[in-house]
């Protein structure tokens, strides 16, 4: 399987790191696997109101929230 990374900003790559090491499943990963999730993460913009994903829902991708 190919990684594909993005450039991010140091700003946006620390808000990122942040989210995953607040998040309780997330957060006992280690350090450089958290940089390589970082590092393949791509923003996604959705309309106001729009089901991202629902509570119970099986899924594979990782969402981070800003704003």
């Amino acid at each position: 399987t190919n990684i594909v990374s993005f450039d991010h900003h140091s700003r946006t790559k620390d808000f990122l790191r942040d989210a995953i090491l607040n998040n309780d499943f997330m957060k006992n990963l280690e350090l450089d696997q958290i940089h390589s999730i970082v590092d393949c993460m791509y923003p996604l913009e959705h309309q106001e109101g729009s089901l991202i994903i629902r509570e119970g829902d099986v899924g594979d991708l990782v969402y981070i929230m800003e704003g």
